[in-house]
């Protein structure tokens, strides 16, 4: 047995003893007169372990309930706070009772979560069973759930009264939550141990989990009874996990582990500090090669573009900056304030480049996000509106964009319409934008409204307003050829609706869309022109 004791606020001791889930009732008794306990797990912990809990509780004197919630970071809501709630209020669990979180980091923060809001506060025990929830998330009273828009953004510090860590609860861990763990335990060696990085380097992990358990608690311990409200030392052990975060929103909470996240964004940020001089020579090389080793990511899966974006909001921003964590060297690190408007310059982000972003608003109660690519000369078009996703392969120089309709289910109002496209496919209108000079931003746009209706026409003039905004505003572009097709009229009333009827004329061209010939009359539109015109 290996005894911590975290000296925060309210002291407590961790404790990490092989099978010591059947005496849970032992060492919780003496801490608390609760009469009651709640044992909060989920579907795949608490048909192994419960069991064993519950017997150990009740030997001490405890009257037990159990509260399941469905396993999976999908279930980090407050919906699923709200049941809990229930379940406490049905139980009689007063503010003297006790709450026992038995799980990984999913239970253990919404358990914890539930325990410091409910009567404004009752006790609760942690009795972490991955590797990733007894190496970290398990220790130092950060509570919460997932909101749509960000990882962990409603929570609250609580700190436990005890820690009861088993080893032997690895024994039935899934080999990806098993990774997920050692995610978080290469962070560890990064941040404060290069003892731990290189023995992780020379040796198999799962030949000294034990040492590894123990090291890692001890390096935490350490950092939070020196900043127990995240306002300083504390946030070094965010490495790794503002690009985490938002890899995992961009995932949609699943397929993508938490561990395999933080390795991702580890790897990322680490490459990029070094190539800017702030991490010594080969770190970057060396943490490449350890996350392989054990099977975690080194990349992400989005561009870098789409997961900086995704960084706002993260819960680290302050302001308009965000504290990112670099290493200056293998167990060295050090935090530092990076203004959003210098993200471009420090992830290297050309905005006439490799990645282009716009979030377009064709309706107000729903978002159309469009993400233009440019790899080597190729163009790549990625559009999502509601639940819809497509991705299209495009010719070099040219996107044609399909703008969807959210199948009548996006509001309505006096200017923004819900419809259904003519032909069937939730399409309502195309922009066709080809670039005739890529180095000085000349391209030539072309727009089809496919609902000639009063709604269809609604729309048109809001599509023909946010792209220009896109072609001007975000890629640059010192002029616009608008094509206004003969043979689709109505895109050049949206075209006047948006207040651009006035643009001078060019000479007609033929266009080919779905294997028909369009014949277009251009009209050209500069930069100063349309600072000019814009509302």
């Amino acid at each position: 047995m290996k005894t911590i004791t975290v000296k925060t606020g309210r002291s407590y001791n961790i404790i990490i003893e092989h099978n010591i889930l059947d005496h849970a009732g032992a060492y919780i008794r003496p801490l608390t007169k609760a009469a009651r306990a709640v044992i909060v797990s989920d579907t795949n912990v608490a048909p192994i372990y419960a069991g064993r809990v519950r017997d150990s509780l009740e030997l001490s004197g405890f009257e037990v309930s159990e509260f399941v919630f469905e396993a999976g970071e999908e279930s980090k809501r407050l919906s699923t706070i709200e049941k809990m709630y229930m379940h406490f209020y049905e139980h009689d669990i007063t503010r003297t009772d006790i709450v026992v979180a038995l799980g990984g980091g999913v239970t253990g923060d919404m358990a914890g979560f539930a325990a410091a809001s409910y009567l404004r506060g009752i006790d609760f025990v942690q009795i972490p069973t991955s590797l990733l929830a007894q190496v970290d998330s398990s220790v130092g009273g950060k509570t919460g759930v997932d909101l749509p828009t960000g990882k962990n953004l409603v929570g609250a510090f609580w700190q436990p009264i005890l820690v009861l860590i088993d080893p032997e609860t690895l024994v039935t861990l899934p080999g990806v939550f098993f990774r997920d763990g050692l995610g978080e335990v290469v962070k560890y060696g990064c941040i404060r141990s290069r003892s731990l990085f290189e023995r992780l380097e020379q040796e198999n992990a799962e030949d000294f989990i034990d040492d590894i358990i123990y090291e890692c608690i001890s390096i935490k311990a350490d950092v939070v009874q020196n900043d127990e409200r995240d306002t300083g030392e504390r946030a070094i052990l965010n490495f790794g996990h503002t690009l985490g975060h938002a890899l995992e929103k961009l995932n949609d909470y699943s397929g993508l582990t938490h561990g395999e996240a933080v390795a991702a964004g580890a790897a990322i940020i680490t490459r990029i500090s070094e190539k800017h001089g702030l991490t010594e020579t080969g770190t970057s090389a060396r943490l490449d090669a350890l996350l392989q080793k054990y099977g975690l990511p080194t990349e992400g899966n989005f561009p870098l573009r789409d997961i900086v974006s995704a960084t706002r909001g993260d819960k680290k921003s302050s302001g308009t900056s965000i504290n990112f964590v670099f290493l200056r060297s293998v167990g060295v690190c050090f935090t530092q304030k990076i203004d959003i408007s210098d993200f471009d310059e420090l992830f290297e982000l050309d905005t006439k480049g490799e990645e282009l972003m716009l979030r377009l608003r064709p309706y107000k109660p729903c978002d159309a996000e469009h993400i233009v690519s440019w790899i080597g000369d190729e163009f790549s078009f990625r559009q999502w509106c509601s639940d819809r996703y497509e991705y299209y392969p495009i010719t070099a120089n040219e996107i044609n964009i399909k703008y969807y309709d959210c199948n009548g289910d996006c509001g309505d109002d006096d200017n923004f319409y819900p419809m259904t496209a003519f032909d069937g496919s939730g399409i309502v209108g195309h922009l066709i934008l080809r670039f005739v000079d890529p180095e000085k931003m000349v391209c030539r746009l072309g727009f089809v409204i496919v609902d000639d209706t009063k709604r269809g026409m609604g729309y048109g003039k809001a599509m023909v307003k946010l792209t220009l905004k896109y072609v001007f505003e975000i890629l640059g572009a010192e002029k616009a050829t608008i094509g206004v097709f003969e043979n689709n009229p109505s895109a050049y009333y949206c075209y006047k609706a948006a207040g651009f009827e006035d643009v001078p004329g060019g000479e007609p061209e033929h266009f080919n869309i779905n294997g028909e010939d369009w014949l277009c009359l251009e009209l050209e539109l500069t930069k100063e022109a349309y600072d000019s015109k814009k509302e």
